[in-house]
């Protein structure tokens, strides 16, 4: 068994040695989240066959569980947010293109190419399950970083706790404050939209526009009555509703600054682990990994 060379994380950036969708969200999340590179670097490149090998952006398979789920959850945060990123981009420039022109967002070259076809209402559905989705992640990403510090007897970084395994995770009032904020912000921008949404009926867009971020108003005006309902009270949906962008950027910047604050409180946490058997088996290469090149790893998802 034996060690990969000394490890320099500044000298790996997202945009050149990501894999592919990390490289192609670089710049918006670097400029949205700037916790999440240094977290990346220090925490998750290591994990990678990258410090042996540049281009071989895969996991080590032999990695030690508590570090692979950290790895995978703080993943699935990356993939949702920009997921949200992709669906309200699109959703802009479906329904009011000249605005998605004025605005001064980065997106990614490509991003949105194969989406020709999505209605409004299939982005709004995408944009709020994958809020949801980063929401159940967090509390995910959290259990996990705390697991990797119990196993190097450190305190734990996050106070987040589940009934069940089947039940959806929660933050304390207490604890990590501000990662506890940033969560319960996000739930409450989002959760009655996504009920709605996916368990009841469909949120109709019509010239984007929403019902208003309030349970009354979107019970009201969502569904297949919805404009039929207006008619009926001789009341139109600009008098009823607010614009798409009113509803949708209050809940990406909530993602982002969620997804920001876990991965700086996670870096500072997991800075701090004392034990050097951490650093020993975050790098570490086992013989039969040693043997795993970047081609032979690509032939297994191709044969």
């Amino acid at each position: 068994m034996s060690s990969l060379p000394p490890y320099e994380p500044s000298s790996w950036k997202l945009s050149v040695h990501g894999d592919s969708r990390q490289r192609k969200w670089a710049e918006m999340v670097c400029q949205l989240c700037p916790d999440y590179e240094p977290f990346w670097q220090r925490h998750i490149v290591p994990l990678t066959f990258r410090p042996h090998d540049k281009d071989n952006y895969f996991v080590r398979p032999k990695q030690k569980k508590h570090l692979l789920r950290m790895a995978d959850t703080s993943y699935a945060i990356f993939l949702h947010l920009t997921g949200m990123m992709r669906w309200s981009r699109l959703l802009l420039n479906y329904e009011r293109p000249e605005a998605a022109q004025q605005q001064k967002r980065p997106a990614p070259a490509r991003a949105f190419e194969h989406d020709q076809g999505f209605r409004p209402t299939d982005c709004l559905y995408y944009f709020f399950s994958h809020a949801y989705s980063l929401l159940e992640s967090s509390g995910s990403f959290a259990d996990a970083v705390n697991q990797t510090l119990e196993k190097y007897h450190e305190p734990s970084a996050f106070f987040v706790s589940r009934e069940t395994k089947m039940s959806p995770w929660r933050f304390g009032r207490r604890g990590s404050s501000i990662v506890s904020k940033r969560w319960h912000e996000l739930a409450s921008l989002s959760k009655v939209y996504r009920n709605a949404l996916v368990h009841e009926r469909p949120l109709v867009v019509q010239s984007g526009y929403l019902p208003a971020p309030d349970s009354k108003a979107i019970n009201e005006l969502s569904g297949l009555v919805a404009i039929s309902r207006m008619a009926l009270h001789e009341r139109s949906i600009f008098e009823c509703c607010v614009e798409t962008h009113q509803v949708i950027d209050p809940i990406g910047a909530a993602a982002a600054k969620l997804a920001n604050r876990l991965w700086d409180s996670a870096t500072e946490s997991l800075d701090a682990i004392g034990s050097p058997k951490y650093r020993e088996d975050q790098l570490r290469l086992r013989p039969e990994e040693a043997r795993l090149t970047l081609e032979k790893i690509r032939a297994a998802r191709e044969n």
